[in-house]
C-alpha cells in the first residue's frame, strides 16, 4: 500500500512519504521541503474590491499562486488581487456559511498541491493519506467540529478517497521516537505558527510498530496560541507609533486606536473588514485633517488604500526571527511614502512575549500534572521554538531534565508519515 502524509499547516506546509524505511520530505519549492500558507488570487474585472469579494467560487475558478510565489506577487502590486495569509487560522473562528465555503475551496487548494506533489515524488497514486491536526485548533471552542468538517470536505475536494487524521504532536513524537535506544516518557511540545500543543507520551522500540498508540499518550494539553500571535503583537507594539498609536489631536485628544489596532489583526477577519470598510476610510479623513502630526495617519491611510497590512505583518515577522540569532535589529518599513527604521531589541521584544511564553510553559506543566508524572525527557519542535526566551523558561520550570530540540519544521510531516506507514501495515 502506498502512503503519504500532509502537514497542513499554519505557518508552512510539508508532504512526505517513507523511503528505505526512513521519512522524506518532499520538495515543494526550489530546495526546500516547505511550502508557505499563503495563497494569492488575482481580483475578478470590476472595480471597488472589499474583503467580502473574495469567494469560493472566484478560488475554485481562477488559476491562484501558493507559497513564495504568491507573496511576490502580492509585494509587486498589492492591489491586483487577494492575499490570504494562514488560512488554517480561520477554520475554527465563527464563519457565515458562505464563509465556510471559502475555506474549504482555499483549504483543498493547498491539499491537491500537497497530495500532487507527494504522489509525483513517491511515483505512484497513495492508496492512504494521513493529515495532521493540532489537538485544539486556532479558534476552538465550539467551532472545532466546523474546522474538522472543512477539512474533510477539502481533502474530498482534493481527491483524498481514503485519509485519517492524526495529532500533530503525536507525530511529532513519532518522529523523535526513531531516535530513541530505550523506552522513554517524552513530554513533547509543537510550537507551531496558529496553536501550541503538548503531549506526555510513552515512546520507545518496543512501541513504535503498534498502529494504535492511544495506551501510550498519558495526556494532551492545547491552546490557540502560535507564530502569528506573535508576529501581530509585534507588529502592534514595534510598528503602531508609526500608524498613529499613541497620537494625539490638535485638541490634546488622544486619536483612537481601535482602527488601528484593525489594521495590524490580519488574522482577524472582523477587524480587516472595519478597517478596509468605508466607514474607516471617512474617519481616517478626519484622522488626518484634525491630527497634530499628520505623518503617521498618512501612512496608515497609505496601508489601507495600497493593501499593506500583510507585507507590514512579513516585516514583523522578519524582526522576530531575526531576533532569534541577534540582539538588536533595525526593521526597515521602506515601502511606504514615508519609510522609516524601526529599532527593536531581543529585550524589548521578550518583555513583549513573556505572557505567551508563560502560557506555554503552563500548557506542558498541565500535561504533567494531568498525567501524574514527570517526563524523561522534553522534545521541543515547531518554529516558535527557536525563539531563546521559550528555551529559557523551559530549563526553568523543568530542571535538569534532558530537553532536545528537532527539525523545526519537519518533524510533524515526518511522523505522519511515520505513522501511515504503521497504520497501512496493520490493514
Amino acid at each position: 500500500m502506498k502512503t503519504i502524509a500532509i502537514d497542513y499547516g499554519t505557518s508552512n506546509c510539508a508532504a512526505a512519504f517513507v523511503y528505505g524505511g526512513e521519512p522524506s520530505l518532499v520538495e515543494l519549492e526550489p530546495g526546500s521541503g516547505l511550502l508557505p500558507s499563503v495563497l494569492w488570487v488575482r481580483h475578478e474585472a470590476r472595480h471597488d474590491h472589499t474583503q467580502e469579494d473574495l469567494s469560493a467560487r472566484l478560488v475554485r475558478a481562477s488559476e491562484v499562486l501558493l507559497g513564495t510565489g504568491a507573496v511576490r506577487m502580492h509585494m509587486d502590486d498589492p492591489s491586483a488581487g487577494y492575499l490570504i495569509k494562514s488560512p488554517k487560522n480561520f477554520l475554527a473562528v465563527d464563519l457565515r456559511p458562505e464563509q465556510q465555503e471559502l475555506f474549504v475551496a482555499i483549504t483543498a487548494v493547498f491539499l491537491r498541491r500537497l497530495k500532487l506533489e507527494a504522489e509525483t515524488a513517491l511515483g505512484a497514486p497513495a492508496d492512504l493519506v494521513v493529515l495532521g491536526r493540532p489537538v485544539k485548533y486556532h479558534g476552538a471552542g465550539s467551532f472545532e467540529p466546523q474546522a474538522l468538517d472543512i477539512m474533510r470536505r477539502a481533502a474530498a475536494e482534493a481527491g483524498m478517497e481514503d485519509f485519517v487524521f492524526e495529532y500533530e504532536p503525536i507525530a511529532a513524537a513519532v518522529a523523535y521516537e526513531q531516535q530513541l535506544g530505550a523506552d522513554r516518557t517524552v513530554l513533547v511540545l509543537d510550537a507551531g505558527g496558529g496553536t501550541t500543543d503538548c503531549t506526555l507520551m510513552r515512546l520507545g522500540p518496543s512501541r513504535k510498530a503498534n498502529a494504535d498508540r492511544t495506551a501510550d499518550i498519558l495526556s494532551t494539553s492545547g491552546e490557540r496560541l502560535g507564530g502569528t500571535d506573535l508576529d501581530v503583537a509585534f507588529a502592534k507594539q514595534f510598528f503602531g507609533p508609526a500608524f498613529g498609536i499613541g497620537a494625539h489631536f490638535k485638541s490634546g485628544r488622544p486619536i483612537p486606536a481601535s482602527g488601528i489596532l484593525d489594521a495590524l489583526s490580519i488574522t482577524d477577519i472582523p477587524a480587516q473588514t472595519r478597517f478596509y470598510g468605508r466607514k474607516m476610510a471617512v474617519e481616517l479623513g478626519n484622522y488626518l485633517r484634525d491630527a497634530a502630526e499628520c505623518e503617521p495617519i498618512e501612512r496608515l491611510m497609505e496601508l489601507r488604500e495600497n493593501h499593506l497590512a500583510m507585507r507590514v505583518n512579513r516585516s514583523a515577522e522578519s524582526g522576530k526571527i531575526a531576533l532569534s540569532e541577534q540582539e538588536q535589529v533595525s526593521v526597515a518599513l521602506d515601502y511606504f511614502e514615508h519609510p522609516l527604521q524601526v529599532p527593536v531589541s531581543r529585550a524589548a521584544l521578550e518583555r513583549n512575549m513573556q505572557h505567551y511564553m508563560q502560557k506555554t510553559v503552563a500548557l506542558m506543566q498541565t500535561a504533567c500534572s494531568e498525567a501524574g508524572e514527570p517526563p524523561d525527557e522534553i522534545f521541543i519542535t515547531g518554529g516558535t521554538s527557536r525563539i531563546p526566551l521559550l528555551n529559557r523558561m523551559v530549563r526553568e520550570q523543568f530542571p535538569g531534565v534532558p530537553i532536545v530540540s528537532g527539525d523545526n519544521f519537519g518533524s510533524v510531516a515526518k511522523g505522519l508519515a511515520l505513522r501511515a506507514e504503521t497504520i497501512a501495515a496493520a490493514g
